[in-house]
């Protein structure tokens, strides 16, 4: 049996080697960081936190329904547009809406583009230098934990009123797409 270790800088993710939590802190690292800038900003201004603290939440570890995001990126007729598109989505807070994360966002508007023509306000929103927008996505795409060829990696840029851009990733099966849709 293996002994899991904890990230000691979120206390959130276990990793089953000091080489697996290596390999995945370009992902983590995001989440890692987040999770001190909430507990920071939570002494400041406990609203703002728990706001953030959702946001955080809801972009890293939501169990959305995926399949919305599938059908906009047109998955189930072209997987390999989870490469070349990504999706933008602009909600709104709502705290009072429900007690799950999932609820605590609405999302007003949402829209699908070609990851090249995006780009350069990927790297606006996310306060990259010009050409690190295409790295980053390549990582996020390609770089973290292997991917079963049925699964396929696509990417989301969500953003807000009071709350700085995230660039996620979504994961989902094709062999539950293919099931669900024809």
């Amino acid at each position: 049996m293996v002994k899991l270790s904890l990230c000691t800088k979120c206390k959130k993710f276990h990793y089953c080697s000091k080489e697996c939590q290596r390999k995945d802190w370009p992902s983590h690292k995001g989440f890692a960081k987040q999770i001190e800038t909430v507990e920071r900003l939570s002494l400041l201004d406990p609203f703002a936190g728990q706001r953030l603290k959702h946001f955080t939440d809801w972009c890293f570890n939501s169990a959305t329904n995926k399949l919305p995001y599938v059908s906009a990126l047109r998955l189930y007729e072209d997987p390999g547009r989870a490469h070349t598109h990504v999706i933008f989505e602009q909600s709104v807070y709502t705290p009072r809406a429900g007690p799950l994360t999932k609820d605590k966002f609405r999302i007003i508007r949402c829209a699908v583009y070609r990851m090249s023509d995006a780009l350069p306000e990927i790297e606006r929103a996310l306060k990259l230098s010009p050409g690190e927008g295409i790295r980053l996505c390549n990582e996020m795409l390609h770089e973290s934990h292997p991917v079963a060829e049925e699964l396929v990696l696509f990417l989301t840029l969500r953003y807000g009123e009071g709350m700085s851009p995230k660039l996620g990733r979504g994961l989902h099966s094709l062999l539950y797409t293919s099931k669900a849709i024809h």
